[in-house]
């Protein structure tokens, strides 16, 4: 049945009189100040149909969407909240046992609103702060998320960082979208270069060649730093030397220490300019102390020729490095290294000849400085009664010492003591 609106408002103006103090769940506000308790009908979500209100008494009331001022769609137990609220003493004790209830049927932000509602009346309720995460910040109760502010800190994603996190946060993450945009590009000119297009080889070295952006770093060691082929790594090194900043630098000195062709470690190292050094220095000094030998000789060359006093120390302490050797050892037969012809370092048979003997090995061969009784010999027939033992070897580092000497015009040998002597004169 539908009511012309004079004849609604009066019904719903005796409706609501009835309703007053039931719990029912949905509620119409009406633009006159009225409201109406029910059920909404499915169809009152048509904005085309009245809205449909079924009453405790069982009623159907059609009301135009013109006289509702908004609907509320409520849960019942939302609907006992608010009843409850109608009647209840603006005392403490009131505010919290509702607070409890509402706790116990899970209403959150209706337990909130009793809890502040009880601070009004009692500002010290040491319970209620708790509950609602205030604390005392300069004598002053607060809530927990205020303080934090005003100790300078922000939410993000559920942490408390400093604003200088978050803008470092923010910083990073512009920085990363700026760097994704060139992964494709990277892929794409890579993919001309190794093809069989000429045209669209050249575009595609023409591309590499011109480009000096930072932000393409990432992309150009992922898919060129690592590459199987010895040109390519060479060509990402040439692309790097044409990029400023420190992050290209990173990449030079990853391939020049690490790679394990001389053309692109060369190559690498010609990349680096004396405008470069201030950023080189720090990292080249730090790969003093690697494991691996053939690194430390690298980065001393490299420090030799920049000429910088500040490695000396450093240069000093790597004047003799101990390293050790995975090799496997025949029983009761002298110690011999070297490497098969796949690389692998290793005892091996002291009646062979020592053609392709290790660099780092036939270098301390030529030096004398292998174990008593050891040989530099080449992998053929390695014996089967063998166990795999770890040997320490000291090294001399002529790389090391040839920086020294570049550096200081002095030469103490590899007497480490006579070094640190005369620079603790020469400092003072």
């Amino acid at each position: 049945m539908r009511f012309n609106s004079l004849i609604t408002r009066f019904f719903i103006v005796t409706i609501c009189a009835f309703t007053s103090t039931i719990s029912l769940a949905d509620v119409i506000r009406l633009n006159n100040g009225g409201e109406v308790r029910g059920k909404l009908e499915g169809g009152s979500t048509d904005q085309d149909q009245p809205l449909v209100i079924r009453t405790l008494s069982g009623a159907i009331i059609e009301i135009d969407r013109a006289d509702a001022d908004f609907v509320q769609r409520r849960s019942e137990l939302v609907e006992q909240y608010v009843t409850r609220t109608r009647t209840l003493p603006e005392t403490v004790e009131a505010h919290w046992q509702l607070a409890e209830w509402c706790r116990a049927h899970l209403l959150k932000s209706q337990r909130t609103e009793q809890l502040n509602a009880l601070l009004d009346i009692d500002p010290d309720h040491e319970d209620a702060r708790k509950l609602l995460r205030h604390v005392k910040h300069q004598g002053q109760w607060m809530p927990y998320a205020e303080m934090m502010a005003d100790r300078g800190y922000v939410r993000h994603k559920n942490k408390w960082i400093t604003t200088q996190e978050l803008a470092l946060i923010d910083r990073n993450a512009k920085q990363r979208e700026a760097e994704i945009v060139w992964y494709p590009k990277v892929r794409l000119w890579l993919g001309w270069v190794l093809g069989s297009d000429q045209h669209r080889r050249n575009n595609g070295l023409e591309n590499f060649q011109s480009l000096d952006e930072p932000n393409a770093i990432p992309a150009l060691m992922k898919m060129m730093a690592n590459h199987k082929t010895v040109a390519v790594r060479q060509l990402y090194v040439k692309i790097l030397g044409n990029i400023p900043g420190e992050m290209a630098v990173e990449a030079l000195l990853d391939r020049y220490l690490f790679d394990q062709h001389q053309a692109v470690w060369s190559e690498a190292l010609a990349m680096l300019t004396p405008p470069q050094y201030e950023i080189a220095i720090p990292m080249l000094i730090s790969a003093l102390t690697n494991d691996t030998n053939s690194v430390i000789q690298r980065a001393a060359t490299a420090l030799g020729a920049t000429g910088s006093e500040q490695a000396v120390p450093a240069l000093i302490a790597a004047l003799v490095t101990t390293h050790k050797f995975r090799v496997p050892v025949v029983q009761s037969q002298p110690i011999s290294f070297g490497t098969s012809p796949s690389g692998q370092v290793g005892m091996l048979n002291p009646r062979q000849a020592n053609a392709t003997a290790s660099a780092d090995l036939m270098a301390l061969a030529r030096l004398g400085q292998l174990p008593f009784g050891a040989q530099v010999v080449p992998f053929n027939n390695t014996p089967k009664n063998v166990k795999m033992v770890t040997v320490k070897v000291d090294i001399k580092n002529a790389s090391v010492l040839s920086a020294l000497e570049s550096i200081t015009d002095k030469n103490f040998g590899f007497y480490e003591s006579d070094w640190h002597l005369w620079w603790s004169v020469y400092k003072s």
